[in-house]
C-alpha cells in the first residue's frame, strides 16, 4: 500500500466506523423506549386482571366514585389450606393520585390503612364506569390510561365485569 492509499482508507474507514457506532446508539434508546413501554403494558394488564377477576367474583360492590370501588370477594389465605370458599374479604380500589392501590380489609371492614400500588402513572380520572347507571348498573367497565416516561402516547387498557348475581351499593 502506498501512503495516498492509506490516506484515503483512513478517513473512509473512521466514518464507517461513526456510522456504525451511531446506528448502536440510536438502536439502544429505541431498545430502552420499548423496554419501558412494556413494562408498563405488563404492569397495567396484570393491575387490571386483578381488579377484574375479584370484581366477577364479588358478593357485593359498592361504588365510592368512578375512582373507587369496595368489593367483598373471596381472597385466597396467605396460610392454611388454599380454598377460596368461606374466605370473603373486603377489597377496595383506589385509583386516585395517579396509581391504583389494593386495600384488604375482614368482611365487615375496615380495610387495612396500607396498601399495595397495582398500578402506576394512572392519567385518566374515570377508572370504573357502571352501565347503564350509577344506582342499578348491571356491568362494570374498568378502563386504565397509563403515561409511560418519556412518551407521549400513553397506553390503554380496557376490560369489564357483568353484575348479574351482585348485591350492588
Amino acid at each position: 500500500m502506498t501512503l495516498i492509499e492509506v490516506l484515503v482508507a483512513m478517513p473512509l474507514a473512521l466514518l464507517l466506523l461513526f456510522a456504525a457506532v451511531d446506528a448502536m446508539d440510536l438502536t439502544a434508546k429505541h431498545q430502552s423506549r420499548t423496554t419501558k413501554r412494556t413494562q408498563a403494558i405488563t404492569q397495567a394488564k396484570v393491575g387490571l386482571d386483578r381488579m377484574v377477576r375479584e370484581a366477577r367474583e364479588a358478593d357485593s360492590l359498592k361504588l365510592l366514585s368512578s375512582q373507587v370501588v369496595e368489593i367483598v370477594t373471596p381472597v385466597r389465605p396467605t396460610s392454611g389450606p388454599s380454598s377460596y370458599a368461606g374466605n370473603l374479604r373486603l377489597v377496595r380500589y383506589d385509583c386516585t393520585g395517579g396509581k391504583c392501590t389494593r386495600y384488604e380489609g375482614p368482611k365487615a371492614g375496615p380495610v387495612a390503612a396500607t396498601g399495595r400500588v397495582l398500578v402506576t402513572d394512572v392519567a385518566n380520572a374515570d377508572v370504573f364506569t357502571p352501565s347503564p347507571d350509577i344506582v342499578n348498573p348491571t356491568f362494570l367497565g374498568l378502563k386504565l390510561r397509563v403515561s409511560v416516561k418519556g412518551q407521549s402516547n400513553p397506553i390503554n387498557v380496557t376490560d369489564g365485569v357483568n353484575l348479574r348475581n351482585k348485591a350492588v351499593g
